[in-house]
């Protein structure tokens, strides 16, 4: 019933918005998360978190959902976190095991069973700061050492828990009204607002400026410690009066706001603008509770499940690799899938470390040139390959020609020399006279020495700390992912 109103109500306040362009990356929209995603009363999600490469959703009254192999399900059965009696505020991943701040404390599920945080039982928000976990209070904010709590400092107490943000190596809590820091010592109050009754919602960083998000009087940032309205050619949407910011997020240099009645809006330094819309529309999404960024991937925890704004409808967690973690090649495997130009295996592994063939790699690079398709040679041996499209589009864009006998041979492993060619040829470089010192420099073959030394010069590809190249070694995946990323930054 409270769902229904509350969808009902969001819906009529909807004709007071002011309507602006949409802000769209790549064509993405928003999708729902899970099949099928969360509904009815365990839809109501007021944070996220991931632990253990999987997607956790603190849905208030319905205790903490983990969402695997793209099934939801109930953390610690059906009675959950102490069934329905105890309310989630949020939840944090921290020393391996996973957090819930409650309105009676702060519980632990160590994967088999939840269990109370020390003696904390106050109404609890928790964050993990330069490797501690806080729990802000009514009372205070507390820190915890492994083995009880400690009040940190002396904060004016509230009627409820206080919001708790990490950002730039500085822990704020979030009164009511006021924003505090922490600087090691003693809390300071940061900022002033021109009035009381705002309502504090949430604070971000973007750029080392400072914003909080206000409950209706939209985003401000902090300028000579007070702190102004962020304001451009387009408003924000209003309801009764104001614009109710619920939360933010800072995401590739720009901040993000969650706004009730509205969707998810973006500020670009200048200006506003709506970030997409659920399924083309803004009814989809009546209340944004949280904002969460994994992967390079904006999640949003609403009234009605969770939500992520990704360019093709494929759950986006099916790309989160378990063998990547830890690989030097990481962050640009992350961007290259994060892009869709490139994609792991069904049983969630990258494997940087394997070889990869003619074809993989062809394929990779024509999607992350965007090239569009175009009818080439289809050499003999491609005619029923399932990566024909992508070679003969090669072929066609001069990027390739193939063996004298008319093959491709597209399953054959490519060698970093191979690699080297086709790249040059991908980016049209010309020859530098430049010279470079490579210890096993005989062992490149003639026709790809020129390549070598352009790819080389242009930072595409490097040698190894040994001073060699190895240009006949096959490339593993993590190498032309490598590859293929310095070419198009």
């Amino acid at each position: 019933m409270r769902k229904i109103f509350l969808t009902w109500i969001t819906t009529l306040l909807l004709s007071w918005c002011i309507i602006s362009p949409v802000y769209a990356m790549n064509n993405e929209i928003w999708q729902q998360v899970g099949q099928p995603p969360l509904t009815g009363d365990n839809a109501n999600v007021v944070s996220l978190t991931v632990h253990n490469g999987l997607l956790y959703a603190g849905t208030g009254s319905n205790g903490v959902w983990v969402l695997k192999e793209k099934t939801w399900s109930q953390v610690g059965g059906p009675q959950g976190l102490l069934g329905d009696a105890v309310y989630t505020r949020n939840i944090t991943a921290y020393n391996g095991s996973l957090y819930a701040g409650t309105a009676v404390g702060v519980w632990k599920w160590d994967g088999q069973t939840w269990s109370m945080v020390g003696n904390l039982s106050n109404d609890s928000q928790i964050v993990v700061h330069n490797g501690m976990l806080y729990a802000g209070t009514g009372s205070g904010v507390y820190v915890w050492n492994g083995f009880m709590w400690s009040m940190l400092g002396n904060l004016p107490p509230t009627n409820t828990s206080c919001g708790l943000t990490s950002t730039n190596g500085v822990l704020y809590a979030i009164h009511p009204n006021k924003v505090w820091a922490w600087n090691g010592d003693i809390w300071s109050e940061t900022g002033e607002l021109s009035a009381a009754g705002y309502g504090v919602s949430s604070l971000a960083t973007v750029d080392n400026k400072l914003f909080i998000g206000l409950m209706n009087q939209g985003v401000r940032i902090l300028e000579n410690n007070v702190w102004k309205p962020v304001t451009g050619k387009t408003p924000l949407p209003t309801l009764s009066g104001g614009a109710h910011v619920s939360c933010l997020l800072s995401f590739n240099g720009k901040l993000l706001a969650g706004v009730l009645g509205s969707d998810v809006w973006v500020w670009d330094q200048t200006d506003w603008s709506r970030l997409g819309a659920a399924n083309g529309t803004m009814e989809e999404m009546p209340q944004i509770n949280c904002l969460f960024d994994y992967h390079g991937i904006v999640y949003v925890g609403t009234f009605d499940g969770v939500w992520c704004y990704k360019s093709d409808q494929e759950d986006p967690l099916s790309e989160i690799f378990m063998d990547t973690s830890n690989h030097w090649a990481k962050d640009t495997i992350k961007k290259l899938v994060t892009n869709g130009f490139v994609s792991g295996y069904p049983d969630g592994c990258f494997r940087p470390d394997h070889p990869i063939t003619r074809a993989e790699f062809v394929t990779i690079l024509v999607k992350a040139l965007k090239l569009e398709p175009v009818q080439g040679k289809v050499f003999m041996d491609i005619q029923n390959h399932w990566a024909k499209d992508a070679i003969t589009t090669a072929n066609a864009c001069g990027i390739l020609n193939g063996y004298q006998d008319g093959t491709f041979r597209p399953d054959e492993l490519i060698t970093r020399e191979e690699m080297a060619v086709i790249m040059v040829k991908a980016k049209k470089l010309d020859f530098s006279f430049q010279e470079f010192s490579i210890t096993d420099g005989k062992d490149i073959s003639t026709w790809a020495k020129e390549s070598v030394t352009i790819a080389i010069e242009h930072n595409m590809m490097k040698g190894y700390p040994d001073g060699t190249f190895k240009p006949k070694e096959n490339a593993t995946r993590a190498e032309a992912a490598t590859v293929i990323l310095n070419s198009i930054q």
